[in-house]
C-alpha cells in the first residue's frame, strides 16, 4: 500500500471537541495533562518517570506466567528480559478482547505503539522502549465484542447467558461450530493467508477467550516485539491492593474525577466518563458487579452478596484477583504496574484520560503522555481513480452521500436544471398581474396568488425532474461515487471501526507490516492509504 495524503480529523469528523483542543494545544485544557503529545513532551515523560519507580521484577515474573509455552519471536524475548533495566520504559495501547481481532482500529493501535517504541529508540537514546498491549480481559460487555464483519456479512457467536462475566475467562468447548461455519465461509482465506487458519484453532484450541486472544495477537504482532500482558492477574492486583482497598473503604476517586468534570463542563466541554462512589467491580462465577456501600457493610449492586467491611478487607487479601477496577480505576492500575511513558488511544479514550490527572496526582502515580493512535484509510486504486478523474477530492466524501451527489450534479450541470430565473420572471410577471387586478378588484389577490403558487409548484416539480434526468445521464458517474463512499463508509460506518483485517487485499503479514511502516501516531491526521 502506497501514501495517499493527510486529512485534518476536523475534516474526518473524527474526534470531540475536548479532544482536538487538546491537540491544539488549548490553553484550557493544559491542566488536565503532564506532557505535550510531542517528542520534546516524550522527552520530559521519560525524564520525570524516572521518579516513580515500579516492581520490574514482578512484572517480568507475572509475563512469563502468562505466556507459558506461547512461541515467543526473538524480538519478544528480548523485550521482556530488557524490562529488567532500569532505563527501559514502555509505550501501552489497551483494548478488549474482539472477536477475530474485531475492527481494524484494533490493528491500528497496536501498530501505533510499536511504531512510537521504535521511533523513541532512536530519538533518545541509552534507553529501550518496548510497546505493550494491556489486555481489557475483564470487561463483561460481552455484545460488543462477539461479533466482526468480514466481507460485509456480520457474525456473531452466541452464548446463551443471562449474566457474562469477564470475557477474557469465557470457556471456548462450544465455539468450534461457529469457528467451521467461518472456516468453510472463507475456504479461500483458510487455504491462502496462514493466520487465518491459525486464528481459527486458536479459538479451537485454547480454554479461555483470553489464552485464545493473547496467542492470536501474538502471532500478528510478535515478530515486532510486542509484549502482551493480561490484567486479570492475581498477583498484579495483590501488588496494586493498597489502592483497591482505599478505593473500596474511602471512595477516593470520585471527588477528584468529579472536580475536573465541573472544570469541564465549566469550559463547555462534556465528560465522557461519571465516577462512582465506588469504582469496583467484584467477580464471581459468570458475573462481574459493582460493588456498593451499604450503611456500615459492602454488598454488590444486585444484593446477592454482602460483606462486613473486615470480611470485604479479608476478601481483598486472600482472594484480589476477584476485584475488578472500572473505567477510572484501570488506568490507574495499569500505570501503577507498568514503567510506562506513553498511553496510546482512540479518540474516546484520550477524552476520558484528560479526565483522570488529578486522581492520579492525588494517587502519587505517574501521569503518562497520551498519544493519539493512528488513524488510517484505506482506498482501492481503480475505485479512488475513478472519481479523481471526475475532479472529486478524498475530502468531498465525508459529508452525507446525498449531499455530494447532489453537489457534484449542480457543479457539473446546474446551467442545465437551473429552474430559478424562470421562477424569478415567474414571480415577476404574477407580481405585475397582482398590481393590475388590485386596480379592479382586490378581491382577486387571492385567486392570483393561488395561480401563482400553483405554477411555482410545477416549476419546481420540472425542476426535481430535471434532476432526476440529469442523475440517470451521468448514472456511471454517481455509481463511481456511492461505490468509493461505500468503501469509506461500509454499511454507514467509518471503515476502519467496521472492515476487519482479513477484508484487505494483501496477505495479513504484508498489510501489518504496511500499517506499522506507514504508522506516526505524533502525526495526528487521518492517513489515506492507496491500495
Amino acid at each position: 500500500m502506497d501514501f495517499l495524503q493527510h486529512i485534518t480529523l476536523e475534516t474526518a469528523g473524527i474526534g470531540s471537541k475536548l479532544v482536538n483542543e487538546y491537540f491544539s494545544g488549548s490553553p484550557v485544557i493544559k491542566k488536565l495533562y503532564s506532557f505535550s503529545p510531542d517528542i520534546e513532551g516524550l522527552k520530559q515523560a521519560v525524564s520525570e518517570r524516572k521518579k516513580y519507580p515500579s516492581n520490574r521484577q514482578l512484572l517480568y515474573d507475572v509475563l512469563h506466567k502468562q505466556y507459558g509455552r506461547s512461541v515467543l519471536s526473538e524480538s519478544l524475548k528480548s523485550n521482556i528480559e530488557v524490562l529488567l533495566q532500569k532505563n527501559s520504559y514502555t509505550v501501552t495501547t489497551g483494548h478488549q478482547l474482539n472477536l477475530f481481532t474485531g475492527p481494524l482500529y484494533f490493528i491500528y493501535k497496536i501498530a501505533s505503539v510499536i511504531s512510537l517504541s521504535q521511533k523513541l529508540n532512536v530519538e533518545i537514546p541509552g534507553h529501550h522502549f518496548v510497546p505493550i498491549y494491556w489486555m481489557n480481559s475483564e470487561d463483561h460487555d460481552f455484545a460488543e465484542i462477539n461479533h466482526f464483519f468480514l466481507r460485509g456479512e456480520k457474525f456473531e457467536w452466541e452464548v446463551a447467558a443471562d449474566k457474562y462475566g469477564p470475557v477474557g475467562r469465557m470457556a471456548l468447548e462450544g465455539i468450534e461450530p461457529f469457528m467451521n461455519e467461518i472456516k468453510s465461509k472463507f475456504d479461500d482465506l483458510s487455504k491462502t493467508d496462514p493466520v487465518f487458519d491459525y486464528l481459527i484453532h486458536a479459538y479451537k484450541d485454547s480454554e479461555t477467550l483470553s489464552v485464545a486472544h493473547r496467542e492470536i495477537t501474538n502471532k500478528i504482532f510478535g515478530e515486532y516485539g510486542l509484549v502482551i500482558l493480561d490484567q486479570d492477574d492475581a498477583d498484579l492486583k495483590s501488588a496494586f491492593s493498597e489502592y483497591l482497598s482505599d478505593e473500596i473503604i474511602n471512595g477516593s476517586s470520585i471527588e477528584s474525577v468529579e472536580t475536573t468534570n465541573k472544570y469541564l463542563e465549566a469550559n463547555d466541554f462534556k465528560p465522557q466518563v461519571l465516577a462512582r462512589a465506588i469504582n469496583m467491580f467484584y467477580i464471581g462465577k459468570g458475573y462481574r458487579e459493582r460493588i456498593i456501600k451499604k450503611e456500615e457493610a459492602y454488598a454488590l449492586a444486585d444484593n446477592t452478596v454482602q460483606w462486613t467491611k473486615t470480611e470485604m478487607m479479608t476478601e481483598l487479601k486472600k482472594n484480589p484477583e476477584n476485584f475488578s477496577p472500572n473505567v477510572v480505576i484501570r488506568p490507574l492500575y495499569q500505570e501503577f504496574i507498568l514503567p510506562n511513558v506513553a498511553y496510546i488511544g482512540g479518540p474516546a479514550e484520550i477524552a476520558y484520560w484528560l479526565q483522570y490527572k488529578t486522581n492520579f496526582d492525588v494517587r502519587k502515580v505517574f501521569f503518562p503522555a497520551l498519544i493519539l493512535r493512528d488513524c488510517f484509510l484505506i482506498l482501492p486504486e481503480k475505485k479512488l481513480k475513478k472519481v479523481t478523474d471526475m475532479g472529486l477530492r478524498v475530502e468531498d466524501f465525508f459529508r452525507n452521500l446525498d449531499e455530494i451527489i447532489n453537489n457534484y450534479i449542480r457543479e457539473h450541470h446546474g446551467h442545465e436544471m437551473n429552474v430559478d430565473p424562470f421562477i424569478t420572471d415567474l414571480n415577476k410577471q404574477y407580481d405585475e398581474l397582482l398590481q393590475q387586478v388590485k386596480l379592479i378588484d382586490a378581491s382577486m389577490d387571492g385567486m392570483v396568488n393561488a395561480a401563482r403558487q400553483k405554477a411555482l409548484n410545477d416549476l419546481n416539480k420540472i425542476g426535481e425532474k430535471m434532476k432526476k434526468g440529469l442523475k440517470a445521464k451521468n448514472e456511471a458517474q454517481l455509481n463511481s461515487i456511492r461505490n468509493l463512499y461505500s468503501s469509506i463508509f461500509p454499511q454507514g460506518e467509518f471503515q476502519e471501526r467496521h472492515n476487519n483485517l482479513f477484508d484487505q487485499t494483501t496477505s495479513t503479514s504484508d498489510f501489518v507490516q504496511d500499517i506499522i511502516r506507514h504508522s506516526d501516531p505524533l502525526d495526528t491526521r487521518l492517513k489515506v492509504l492507496k491500495g
